[in-house]
């Protein structure tokens, strides 16, 4: 078992221990019934609270977590032996004895986690259990099924989700090992692959392995459990829309990726994981829960959301809002160990760049940005080279605010195989919220009419020349690794101009015929 055990003393303090009180407990199997004997028993339940006294004192290192599921699996272990791991590695996954006692104290059978029996809960026990046989009492011990509930039934019930959601982002096929390998690429990386060869799970296997990549989980202290079900809970908590779904929070991610390997933000990310860990939580949450409208259409109708934050980027508050609330969810705040700093420096930020994904904020957005540009190319300064604090930041807010952007808008830039997948997704959604629209006689918003798809060329192009273009090519000047982006962008509007072209050419036929 040292093989796999990190520690040694917490396999000579806490697993030692377990196992003396085991063999105490063993002892008793003919004797517990008889008074004098039942002093044994206290002390062997008070030996087991020391020992989960010794696990919330010296948890497991956050960088065996990856490995140990599987060690336990394959090491030749009693149960006995596998029940004690389990329940330590419960113990292991949350950060202090103050979080262990808030998770156990949704058991109403667990008031302390390390509460000793009474003489008086003794004889309550006794008398309840005395039909009972000692091979059941002792199946509490051992981990197996038993019909009577355990005061450490949450803790197991803590480890199995714990490994299953963290299995889940560790189960890297080849395949999905091929796909990653590419993650750095812009032309090469297919982010529909990767959710089909991950079933679904694109967003969770890619936040984790960038996260692990950078080696941030050591860096930041972040539990790994915690973070896996953090992820588990986000991806389901996107709704499935054909547009704004976990994939594209992925695809999202992707883009954010691509742009901090840029010397500008790779610098920047690289002195302050915080930073990394902010824009990457930023995009993978931009569009939590999206309901498949858009605010105009919230403030149409009235929506709660629009009377919650006054017509102000409705769902991008909603997005932030339900994104951290979902920390208060248990055994998901993988930013309890932050300072309060530290948490405050990340929540302002990842609500600032999540705000920024508003489309009404586009256009201060690129005169913001434009106006930067100019100043460094007339001063000849570099970025992010400012002395004073107020000013670093500030800079450093934008930059943030403008790479979620511009991955945000990303579509009509990535190769044309997967802009027209893109494209066939965001046209549905506009479509099916046309729809709604027309039933409930409210007014079409621009593009949301169906009756209207053959003009799809020429909308793209607008979009494309009106929007796209202009902030692409102001941030090619931060970051001129976008070059390949711009290269895609081009061949797009030119494959939108050949079908705007091949359709006039069509309808003129038919107006003549």
């Amino acid at each position: 078992m040292e093989n796999f055990l990190k520690k040694p003393d917490f396999y000579t303090l806490g697993l030692g221990r377990l196992h003396q009180c085991y063999e105490i407990l063993a002892s008793l199997e003919n004797e517990l019934a008889d008074s004098p004997h039942l002093e044994k028993l206290i002390s062997a339940k008070n030996l087991l609270a020391s020992a989960q006294t010794d696990l919330m004192i010296d948890p497991l290192d956050p960088s065996s977590h990856s490995a140990l599921s599987d060690a336990v699996r394959d090491a030749n272990l009693s149960t006995e032996e596998q029940s004690a791991i389990e329940s330590a590695m419960g113990y292991a996954s949350v950060e202090t004895g103050r979080d262990i006692r808030k998770y156990l104290q949704d058991n109403d059978k667990a008031k302390s986690p390390v509460r000793s029996p009474t003489k008086r809960d003794e004889k309550k026990r006794k008398a309840h259990h005395r039909s009972k046989s000692t091979a059941v009492l002792l199946t509490g011990i051992t981990g197996q099924r038993s019909p009577v509930r355990r005061r450490n039934s949450n803790i197991e019930r803590l480890f199995s989700t714990n490994i299953a959601n963290l299995s889940m982002a560790l189960n890297i096929t080849p395949k999905v090992s091929l796909i990653l390998n590419k993650v750095d690429s812009w032309d090469q990386f297919d982010i529909f692959a990767l959710d089909l060869e991950t079933k679904g799970h694109a967003l969770s296997m890619l936040c984790y392995h960038l996260l692990d990549r950078y080696n941030i989980f050591e860096k930041l202290k972040i539990s790994r459990h915690q973070f896996a079900n953090y992820l588990k809970e986000i991806e389901e908590g996107y709704n499935d829309v054909p547009y704004h779904n976990k994939v594209h929070a992925a695809d999202v991610l992707h883009a954010t990726h691509f742009f901090c390997q840029s010397p500008v933000l790779e610098k920047l990310c690289k002195k302050h994981p915080i930073i990394r860990l902010s824009a990457y939580f930023a995009a993978a949450i931009h569009d939590f829960k999206h309901p498949g409208t858009n605010n105009d259409y919230a403030k149409k109708t009235k929506h709660d959301l629009a009377l919650i934050y006054n017509d102000v980027a409705v769902l991008e508050n909603m997005h932030v809002s339900e994104a951290f609330r979902l920390l208060n969810k248990r055994n998901c705040d993988f930013l309890n160990c932050f300072s309060h700093l530290d948490f405050r420096t990340l929540r302002k930020l990842v609500i600032s760049m999540v705000l920024h994904t508003d489309m009404e904020r586009h256009k201060g957005d690129l005169m913001t940005l434009t106006r930067m540009v100019k100043f460094k190319k007339t001063t000849k300064a570099e970025w992010l080279d400012r002395k004073d604090p107020d000013a670093w930041i500030s800079e450093v807010e934008v930059l943030l605010n403008m790479c979620v952007h511009c991955a945000d808008l990303s579509g009509p830039c990535r190769p044309q195989h997967l802009m027209r997948k893109w494209t066939k997704r965001i046209l549905e959604e506009f479509w099916r919220q046309g729809d709604l629209e027309k039933d409930q006689n409210l007014s079409i918003g621009m593009g949301n009419d169906r009756s209207k798809a053959k003009d799809v060329p020429l909308g793209q192009i607008y979009f494309i020349k009106c929007f796209v273009r202009p902030l692409w090519l102001e941030w090619k000047e931060v970051i001129p690794e976008v070059s390949v982006c711009l290269e895609c962008m081009e061949n797009n509007l030119q494959f939108w101009k050949a079908q705007s072209k091949k359709k006039a050419e069509t309808k003129k036929i038919e107006t003549t015929s």
